[in-house]
């Protein structure tokens, strides 16, 4: 549902020469993506808390790494 709405947003608001399905496609993987990411990292660990924080500082500062180094 999360895919379908930033879909539709980004499609008839602001790319208009996307074909659709391959816009909603890439949303979509780029959400399952994170999924497996999260579900991977939150297997490491026995609790919720520290799982959650852990893989939150580990999401973000891989994004950050990233984006630096294009």
């Amino acid at each position: 549902m999360l895919s379908t709405m930033a879909w539709a947003v980004l499609c008839f608001g602001t790319l208009k020469y996307t074909g659709g399905m391959v816009f909603w496609l890439a949303i979509w993987l780029y959400g399952q993506s994170i999924f497996g990411f999260i579900m991977l990292l939150q297997s490491f660990f026995t609790e919720a808390r520290t799982a959650a924080v852990v893989t939150t500082i580990v999401y973000f500062g891989s994004a950050l790494t990233l984006q630096v180094g294009e």
